[in-house]
């Protein structure tokens, strides 16, 4: 049970706070073992996670519900969603990387070993799969060991185009920031030009902007993301929860609370946003990055 912050309490005397969100799922039907939080930017101060116990398979009981996975433990665990059991028992994503409906959201073209995303087709470590190392003086080309990388470059084992390749950018280890693609040796955001206003926005109003979230009366973590409030509320904000850390910080995905809220990863209190709906799916997650890595325009 999350501890309720000053502002929970005060939306319940109110009368509010046992609203929720527009769309709020019934608690018995959660597979997380968490109680979700506000909306897609900053929720309430207190920390849960599903419990991450190594274990077996689906069960029944009075608290968590007909044949939901427990993965050994005693709540229920969305192995869609939870980075450590991402689409199984035991399968935890790399630091940082948040797990969208059981798949590991590595970028595009590389794969989840171990503690890392990597390209198989270019690692020397893992050249083909996971933890499948060229050995004898080899590289990884195409996913294959071999002598030598012609008129390629050779980067931790495996050969690399650095004029395209998003992990080695113009050299060796100069990768792109995520949402960004490796166009003649320099990072850049591809896609159509994206505006706040007409593509952002919007979903933020729809899903998160219910009494008890963030919009009327009392936007939780002084975050409102109402109809032209939303940006000004994000944008080269610091977060309340991380205060070193900027909401969004424009031209860098990596750098922007947002994400990690959107993903449930790295988090400095709180949960997976946003909670008047099920956690964003890929290609919102995508539009948002995109969004952010063009600067966040208005």
């Amino acid at each position: 049970m999350r501890t309720r912050t000053l502002a929970a309490l005060l939306l319940s005397m109110l009368g509010l706070a046992a609203l929720g969100c527009p769309g709020e799922p019934d608690p018995s039907m959660l597979s997380t073992g968490t109680e979700p939080s506000t909306g897609p930017g900053e929720g309430s101060s207190s920390d849960a996670s599903a419990d991450s116990t190594q274990g077996s398979g689906p069960t029944t009981n009075a608290d968590t519900g007909p044949s939901c996975e427990t993965c050994g433990g005693t709540t229920c665990v969305d192995v869609t969603l939870d980075t450590e059991h991402c689409g199984a028992c035991n399968q935890p994503c790399p630091v940082g990387i948040g797990c969208i409906e059981g798949m590991c959201a590595c970028p595009e073209g590389t794969l989840p070993c171990g503690d890392a995303c990597v390209d198989t087709s270019a690692n020397g470590a893992h050249c083909g799969g996971c933890d499948q190392p060229c050995e004898g003086g080899t590289v990884c080309l195409d996913g294959a060991c071999g002598m030598g990388c012609g008129a390629l470059t050779e980067c931790s084992g495996g050969c690399v185009d650095t004029s395209v390749d998003p992990l080695h950018c113009g050299g060796c280890d100069q990768p792109c920031p995520s949402g960004a693609a490796c166009e003649g040796a320099a990072c850049a955001c591809p896609g159509p030009p994206l505006s706040y206003a007409s593509d952002i926005g919007p979903m933020f109003v729809e899903d998160c902007t219910g009494p008890g979230c963030h919009g009327a009366p009392m936007p939780q973590e002084s975050l409102d993301l109402r109809a032209g409030s939303g940006y000004a509320s994000l944008v080269d904000v610091a977060s309340a929860q991380c205060g070193s850390r900027l909401r969004v910080a424009p031209g860098d995905p990596d750098a922007s609370y947002l994400l990690d809220k959107l993903l449930g990863v790295d988090l400095c209190m709180g949960n997976r946003m946003p909670k008047a709906d099920t956690p964003y799916a890929a290609d919102r997650i995508d539009l948002v990055t995109a969004w952010i890595c063009q600067g966040a325009p208005p």
